[in-house]
């Protein structure tokens, strides 16, 4: 065996964990020498149609060292005739079994799984050999990521009598961190029959039954009119909105006669039968009360599909802002939903859907979840221009969206001007 070397520079890698990579990496007794793995110096090849040079010697055999940015195709050669090679992503699934799709996404930990399946994947091995792996991949920013894994594969090239060169292929998404010119006469056994299943057989999967598609979000190919500012905390006092207030206009410690309200139709868009409703009524969203814990079902609001709810302002006032709060400790946090305003003098339909919501302006659409699961969410909804007011307006209307498990609301503050 022997080391060959590039003539042209190299690069870094991309994120593996180098504290993971000694020297030399073995494979089926094959041996890497790789390139310094301290910080800030290259050490892998990043393929732009580069020519090694070969060694002297009797050597059939070239091994590459290599992962990809992706699945690649390319050509290798030596001689005359291209080597075509699948080189595989550094990370990713090298196989799974059948794999269900659904309509929603689930927690790491999940005790209900309300969803519905819209497809099966199905499976599959990749059968590159993995010359070295490892549990986790780095994130430059953020650090260790867990149980990503990573992986370095050995592809095999054929050496014909009197090739001098290697050349790369033209394709910078390969990665080459070494290559070893070898004599092995191993390779040419090959098993008589697979040695594992190959999935070669396997054919697309067909539902008994499909779920036809959900209606499209009544904010669709509407533009709003007002600013929406998000934000996750560990508290509600670390909000960059603020905490809820318990002087704002609808609190109930104010005096306050206005009420929310919840709107359902033919059984839908009701709220959970222990989200607080009474009498059509939603208490728990304007009593200045807030969630004791994250998983406080005495002091929130909530639907297990699409809610909507309003409030009758009695008379038309101008708004400097609409701010909604929501906490518990995982996929419930997140807020998704539009706020939509109108000033008529008699609440137009709350029928709205896409296509159809006339009397109604949409204020803005609040949309948390990349922020992430758990934690205290607040989302503000202001004016455009600095300075300026929403509405005069007198009705507030909320379309919680489905996302398979309703937000827990626990207050909304509604701030006038003076």
């Amino acid at each position: 065996e022997r080391p060959l070397a590039s003539n042209r520079p190299s690069m870094r890698l991309p994120p593996l964990p180098a504290e993971m990579l000694g020297k030399t990496i073995v494979s089926e007794d094959i041996v890497f020498e790789l390139a310094s793995m301290k910080d800030g110096e290259n050490n892998a090849v990043a393929c732009r149609g580069q020519q090694i040079d070969l060694p002297a010697g009797q050597y059939d055999r070239i091994y590459l060292l290599a992962a990809a940015e992706e699945d690649v195709e390319a050509g290798f050669v030596m001689g005359d005739t291209p080597q075509y090679k699948t080189v595989q992503s550094w990370t990713g699934f090298v196989g799974q079994w059948e794999n269900r799709l659904w309509d929603t996404e689930f927690a790491r930990v999940d005790f209900q799984c309300e969803g519905r399946v819209t497809a099966i994947e199905k499976g599959f091995i990749k059968r590159d050999p993995i010359a070295w792996f490892a549990t986790h991949r780095h994130d430059p920013k953020k650090g260790n990521e867990a149980y990503q894994f990573t992986y370095l594969f050995k592809y095999a090239l054929d050496r014909p009598v009197g090739a001098t060169a290697l050349l790369l292929p033209n394709d910078p998404r390969i990665k080459i961190l070494a290559a070893t010119a070898a004599v092995n006469h191993h390779d040419n056994a090959t098993p008589a029959a697979p040695l594992y299943d190959d999935f070669s057989d396997r054919y697309d999967i067909p539902l008994r039954h499909e779920y036809p598609k959900p209606p499209a979000p009544a904010f669709e190919g509407i533009a709003p009119t007002a600013s929406v500012t998000v934000d996750r905390a560990d508290s509600f006092e670390s909000l960059s909105i603020g905490p809820p207030a318990h002087d704002d206009y609808v609190d109930q410690s104010t005096g306050s006669n206005i009420m929310f309200r919840f709107f359902e139709i033919n059984g839908e868009y009701r709220p959970h039968g222990h989200a607080g409703a009474k009498d059509g009524f939603l208490p728990r969203l304007n009593d200045g009360e807030v969630a004791r814990n994250n998983d406080d079902v005495d002091r929130c609001v909530w639907y297990d599909n699409e809610g909507r709810f309003y409030i009758n302002l009695e008379k038309s006032i101008k708004i400097n802002s609409v701010k909604t709060y929501s906490w518990h400790r995982t996929n419930r946090a997140p807020q998704y939903f539009s706020l939509w305003a109108s000033n008529e003098k008699e609440m137009p339909s709350l029928e709205v859907m896409r296509g159809r919501h006339d009397g109604w302006i949409l204020l803005g659409v609040v949309n948390t979840k990349d922020l992430g699961n758990g934690g205290k969410h607040g989302s503000s909804i202001t004016p455009v221009k600095q300075g300026e007011t929403l509405g005069p307006f007198r009705y507030l209307l909320w379309i919680a969206e489905d996302v398979g498990e309703g937000t827990f609301f626990t207050e909304i503050d509604v701030h006038a001007a003076e």
